[in-house]
């Protein structure tokens, strides 16, 4: 419980010095906050000091658990999937709401917390969190980026971290999901986290030590590529032994396979070490400085089935 408490003791350092106006939705309050007050315009909304909602609440949490239903190390690993209630929880988007009248606030670790309760009142004993993990912006669609597009999974996604605690760090970044998943286990409820091994980011930071792992094309076939459409098969038929002489033998799958390349790596490996050298000593994005150096690229997202 160290970690809930740190964060504990952080928010109640805080609560006197907060003068502002903070909304949450009502249905946030499921441990019975008294203190605030409702607003004409921002209907089913409540406004309140937030340091003074979130600690109420963590401190709920440490008192009525006492232990009861806690989990302890020695039992962390007994899970029954078939027995147990899961939350599906993407904590960007569960606690994401616009908490001050402009922007659109991000959900975050600390706000998750407070969810919990809500969550144990649905007799919620598992919580599934979709991905965590720093996610890249480039090649996005849309404005905020996919969960799914990650650069490095050994970082967690700094959107996560909650302003109410002061500027970014990685080490308070950790310090709340630390703190998130012992709330959860104050409370009985298990963690499990989607770590996405089957897709990455373009510019995925694995690039600088594999770059093998991943499909290159020339980068003047960037803004072209797609799945080559084969004559004579079904939409989104998966692939099979049989078909196989009938891809390989259609002019469209010619021209598609015409597209790849080889890894920087293996085009010319004295260049492909300089250019790590100077990632490493000047930072940048990874594949911006080989498509400028290599004029190659990775291959966008592709589907795994024929006339997708």
């Amino acid at each position: 419980m160290e970690n809930l408490s740190f964060i504990l003791e952080k928010l109640k350092g805080k609560k006197d010095s907060f003068n502002g106006d903070y909304f949450i939705p009502k249905m946030w309050n499921s441990f019975n906050f008294t203190n605030y007050s409702n607003d004409s315009v921002r209907y089913d909304e409540m406004k309140l000091n937030p340091y003074e909602f979130i600690s109420d609440c963590i401190e709920k949490i440490i008192k009525n658990s006492s232990g009861k239903g806690s989990i302890s190390s020695s039992t962390a690993s007994d899970v029954s999937l078939e027995s147990s209630v899961i939350y599906c929880l993407f904590p960007r988007m569960l606690t994401a709401w616009n908490h001050y009248d402009n922007n659109l606030c991000s959900g975050t670790f600390l706000k998750t917390i407070c969810m919990l309760p809500y969550l144990k009142k649905m007799n919620v004993n598992l919580v599934y969190l979709l991905p965590i993990f720093k996610y890249s912006l480039s090649n996005r669609k849309g404005d905020t980026g996919s969960p799914y597009s990650i650069k490095n999974i050994y970082q967690l996604d700094e959107n996560l971290h909650d302003n109410l605690l002061g500027d970014f760090n990685s080490e308070i970044l950790e310090t709340e999901f630390k703190a998130f998943v012992e709330a959860c286990h104050l409370l009985g409820i298990k963690v499990m986290v989607d770590f996405v091994f089957r897709t990455v980011a373009r510019d995925s930071d694995l690039i600088i030590e594999h770059p093998d792992w991943f499909y290159w094309i020339n980068l003047e076939c960037k803004n072209s590529f797609c799945a080559p459409k084969i004559e004579g098969i079904k939409a989104q038929t998966v692939v099979s032994e049989k078909l196989v002489p009938k891809i390989y033998s259609s002019r469209n799958v010619s021209d598609y396979l015409k597209q790849f390349t080889y890894s920087p790596k293996d085009i010319d490996q004295k260049k492909w070490l300089s250019l790590v050298d100077r990632y490493k000593t000047s930072g940048g994005n990874i594949l911006e400085l080989i498509e400028e150096e290599f004029k190659i690229t990775t291959a966008p997202g592709f589907s795994d089935v024929i006339n997708d």
